[in-house]
This record gives structure tokens, C-alpha cells and sequence, in this order.
């Protein structure tokens, strides 16, 4: 059972409540079974005596005790950077710490990459951040200016969707003439790899 009762209703649904008992006193009217909330301002409490609060004490919404609620999570990471494979592990391990009894909330972990972890400079040094779920550390680096820019998937998957004669009439003869080109997949994963390996 739950550790407590308290339902919420709006004002108006109160004096419809109090003008019924009003009418018919003899009537044993259960709670109402109906109840919808509004805004803070409408919350008033009816516990099981069927007394009303209308102090403001008693008309804030506080949780159960020892309630625990199992949601679908989902996390995507935005960012301008293209660090794909690192963002692609960095999401991976948050779904292995996910699985496992950390210590650590899956929030400390994000908010450490966004926060605490800073961009590499052009032709600067890599940075390394270690995972426990993995060997090797997540490395972000960023090529110096005069170089061709970063491109961090492998070229692999492209070769392995598409032949060289479609890379090559969807290159020149397209992208290069600036049009519109629809990228489908049965697979999801491989529409972003695709087009960043062809841009």
C-alpha cells in the first residue's frame, strides 16, 4: 500500500463537492474518482477523513516515500564538434555504467564531458579520457588549420554501402553542383557515417 493518501483536486471541483453535501447530507458520497490538477494555485488535499486543507501548508505536492518509478531514458549528445566514434563510446559506456551498480549518477559522467573536459586546440595536444568500461581512453584531438579538416569516422563503411562509381557521381555529380541529396538506410546508424564521409 501506498504510505499515504492524498489526491489532488481543482477549487471548483471542491464547491460542486460542498454544495452537493449541501443539498443531499444524508448522501454517503465517496471521494471523487476524477481528479485533475491545473496549476499549483487550483491543489488543494483530501486525505481518507475527507478533510479539506485549503492552507497553503498542506497544498504542496510531496512524493512517496520509498517510490521508485522505471522510465525509458534516452540521451543524445549535440554537439559542434565532430568527435562521432568518441561521442559513439562515450554513449556506450554510459550504457554499460547504466547496466551495473555505480556509485556515480550517469548525469556526473555527462556533466564531466561537458563541463570539465575542454576542446582541443587546432594542431594542440591530444586529450585523453579514461573510461573504466574500456582499455583504451576516449582521445580528442583537432588537426592544425592548414590541414584537410577533422573527419573522424572511417571511410570503411562508406566503401562497404557504396561503390566507387556512386561515391563518385554522388561527389561530382551532385554535392559539387550544390544539390539535394536523399540518404535512406534500413539501418539508421549508417545515414550520419555516410553523409559525413561524402560532405
Amino acid at each position: 500500500s501506498l504510505p499515504h493518501k492524498v489526491y489532488w483536486a481543482r477549487r471548483h471541483q471542491r464547491n460542486l463537492r460542498r454544495k452537493r453535501k449541501e443539498q443531499n447530507k444524508d448522501d454517503n458520497e465517496q471521494n471523487l474518482s476524477v481528479l485533475s490538477v491545473a496549476s499549483p494555485s487550483d491543489w488543494i488535499t483530501v486525505n481518507e477523513k475527507d478533510e479539506i486543507y485549503e492552507d497553503e501548508e498542506h497544498s504542496v505536492l510531496t512524493a512517496f516515500d520509498q517510490m521508485t518509478t522505471y522510465e525509458n531514458k534516452t540521451i543524445c549528445l549535440v554537439s559542434r564538434y565532430p568527435y562521432w566514434t568518441a561521442f559513439r563510446r562515450f554513449l556506450s559506456h554510459l550504457h554499460s555504467v547504466s547496466g551495473c551498480s555505480s556509485d556515480l549518477p550517469l548525469e556526473r559522467y555527462i556533466s564531466h564531458l561537458l563541463l570539465s573536459v575542454p576542446v582541443p586546440k587546432p594542431g594542440g595536444p591530444c586529450i585523453l579520457i579514461p573510461l573504466p568500461t574500456f582499455n583504451t581512453p576516449l582521445m580528442f584531438s583537432s588537426p592544425p588549420q592548414k590541414d584537410l579538416p577533422l573527419v573522424d569516422l572511417p571511410f570503411e563503411r562508406l566503401l562497404a554501402c557504396l561503390d566507387v562509381p556512386t561515391i563518385v557521381t554522388i561527389v561530382i555529380g551532385f554535392l559539387a553542383l550544390e544539390r539535394k541529396v536523399i540518404v535512406m538506410s534500413k539501418r539508421p546508424s549508417l545515414v550520419l557515417d555516410v553523409c559525413e564521409c561524402v560532405r
